[in-house]
């Protein structure tokens, strides 16, 4: 059946135009140049910068994080990557530590398991315990668990946001989430 003749399976959408919309790298002609520049930046990031690595918040192998440590006593901002909930890890993002670093921010990036090998809600709460986690340990790498603020795009937003529903947000003095899918019925 052409696209033309094809039903729709949520509002006016067929399942080939749900599919088009919900790949992002179809929308920007040089997506994949961009993303191959992640590994690359975060290396030299990792190389440039003092950090902790590999870091354990939980008993999952995927449970672990990476510390970029600022001024003592600074706030901490945490990374949650995007990737589709199934692309990418910490190590793909490190970058996002330039930037805050020498503002004297604390950051924080966040691994997590990926979809299909584990469910969203495992996935979500491991979200939120790496949230946790870096609450109740900020002091031991300079950092003030007080001043935890969330940092996310796509897929990683959508999990932040979800995460703070989940009572995150009692702690968590702000979130910048940008670009998540949030709207997820016609996906489901």
């Amino acid at each position: 059946m052409s696209a033309s003749m094809a039903k729709p399976v949520f509002l006016h959408y067929t399942q080939e135009e749900l599919n088009r919309n919900f790949d992002q790298r179809t929308w920007v002609a040089n997506a994949l140049e961009v993303i191959g520049r992640f590994p690359v930046l975060s290396k030299a990031t990792r190389e440039r910068l003092a950090h902790h690595a590999g870091v354990r918040y939980g008993a999952h192998p995927d449970e672990v994080l990476d510390i970029f440590p600022a001024a003592p006593g600074g706030p901490v901002q945490v990374f949650v990557h995007g990737g589709a909930w199934k692309n990418f890890t910490k190590d793909d993002y490190s970058f996002a530590a330039d930037a805050l670093v020498p503002a004297g921010i604390h950051t924080v990036i966040l691994n997590f398991s990926k979809l299909p090998s584990e469910r969203m809600p495992v996935v979500v709460q491991q979200v939120r315990r790496g949230l946790e986690w870096v609450r109740e340990n900020a002091r031991s790498f300079g950092g003030d668990g007080s001043q935890l603020y969330v940092c996310a795009q796509s897929s990683g937003a959508h999990l932040a946001a979800t995460a703070l529903g989940k009572g995150a947000s009692s702690f968590v003095r702000a979130a910048t989430l940008v670009s998540g899918p949030y709207f997820l019925e016609p996906a489901c």
